[in-house]
């Protein structure tokens, strides 16, 4: 393989999946010309669902949940949560059955393909599993920047083996994907600290993180991972990257032990947000911050 003295290039090329996709919230509002008075289109979608007799809405339901299981795990459970979310913003929506319920959810979520457009700028640390390996060979968990629909960066991962020769190999990514529940550990607006959990993951492939808070709406971009071994034996990794907002770019940080549960906090002190222009100096706290985030 072609190369220079200090680095070899691999002829593994990756490619974006589009196929793989995961379910986000999505809400049903009227552009401003199609506005009705005290009926709101979601409110719309809701009557249509529940106007729907028990055949109707039956095959409805397993449509949707038969299209859905092909690609997502815990279907069920992910439009629960969605439709509990759903309950505390409309008043209408008490006493509704179990099916109306994942129903109704589903016309409140989107699938949203995280690798549309790119796939690149990758980053590898040591997988935590290294059993059954042969001798000589390892290994990694490496994280990748995926360009999906609407230009939005999320980060995905992959993970493969590294021989003793040299020789690397990418394990297949996995054709369905563990949608992320999403919780508030401490802290709010810009400064809170979010779980991201991916509980129904059977491996790296199947975890994503997609932009949750305000300062990432417009993308969770160029992860890079270390693998940190406390004194005590324990190990996680941590990460870096750059969360923009669509106006602002800052750093955060990611830490995870399995790859199925991460928790993102802002970087904070004065050089995280070096070049980024992200905080005012007024804002900046002292680096002894950034040694507590962590």
């Amino acid at each position: 393989m072609p190369g220079t003295d200090i680095m070899t290039h691999s002829s593994l090329v990756l490619r974006p999946d589009p196929s793989r996709t995961v379910i986000r919230p999505f809400f049903a509002e009227d552009q401003a010309p199609f506005i009705v008075e005290g009926h709101t289109r979601a409110q719309r979608i809701v009557d249509r669902v529940l106007s729907l007799n028990e055949q109707e809405l039956g095959d409805e339901l397993e449509r949707t949940m038969t299209s859905l299981s092909s690609r997502h795990h815990d279907v069920e459970q992910v439009l629960m949560r969605r439709f509990a979310e759903l309950a505390q913003m409309m008043d209408t929506l008490d006493g509704v059955s179990h099916n109306c319920a994942l129903l109704i959810s589903a016309y409140f979520s989107a699938e949203y393909s995280f690798e549309a457009a790119a796939l690149f700028n990758p980053s590898i640390v040591l997988h935590p599993d290294q059993s059954e390996l042969p001798s000589g060979t390892i290994r990694f968990a490496m994280s990748l920047r995926g360009i999906g629909e609407g230009h939005v960066s999320s980060v995905t991962f992959r993970t493969g083996t590294w021989g003793i020769d040299g020789t690397v190999v990418i394990d297949p990514p996995s054709g369905t994907v563990a949608s992320p529940q999403v919780e508030a550990v401490e802290g709010n607006g810009m400064d809170a600290v979010t779980r991201i959990t991916c509980a129904g993951a059977k491996n790296a492939s199947e975890s994503i993180l997609f932009p949750v808070t305000t300062s990432q709406r417009q993308g969770i971009e160029d992860l890079r991972m270390v693998r940190l071994v406390e004194d005590d034996g324990e190990v996680s990794y941590l990460g870096t990257y750059t969360a923009f907002s669509g106006s602002v770019a800052r750093s955060e940080l990611l830490r995870g032990q399995d790859f199925r549960t991460f928790e993102m906090r802002p970087l904070k002190g004065r050089q995280p947000n070096q070049g980024h222009g992200a905080v005012p100096e007024a804002d900046r706290r002292s680096l002894c911050d950034v040694e507590q985030a962590g």
